[in-house]
């Protein structure tokens, strides 16, 4: 009777182990399974902020290219803008040579005049001398 209390008492105790090994084995299938559900998770996650890093890259290039643009435009208008100006301001000393052509002229032919009254007295006094 002795041995079978004992062999009872062993069974049990080894139901308690296996039922704890069990209860062990459980929480570890569980801990295993929450990191592989951890792994495909950040996997997607890689997997998103890879595709918004090229997103980002790609629109960053378009930016710069714009920028580019707006700089050559920007160049393209000064440099209109100076010609522009330069015209403009020729336009404006051919108006002024325009106004000013006639008194000029005017001048010239009162130069002759003088010219030709100081020649007239250069003879006189030439003359009378």
């Amino acid at each position: 009777m002795r041995i079978i209390i004992k062999v009872k008492s062993t069974i049990s105790r080894l139901k308690e182990d296996g039922n704890q090994i069990r209860e062990s084995l459980q929480a570890e299938q569980s801990k295993s399974q929450q990191l592989e559900e951890k792994i495909t998770i950040l996997a997607q996650d890689r997997v998103i902020l890879q595709s918004e890093k090229i997103h980002l890259e790609q629109q960053a290039k378009i930016m710069q290219r714009n920028l580019d643009s707006k700089d050559l435009c920007q160049a393209s208008d000064s440099t209109t803008q100076q010609t522009s100006d330069s015209e403009h301001h020729d336009k404006d000393s051919e108006v002024k040579v325009k106004s000013l052509r006639p008194q000029i002229q005017e001048m010239e032919q009162e130069h002759k005049i003088t010219e030709a009254l100081l020649k007239t007295e250069i003879t006189l006094h030439e003359k009378q001398a």
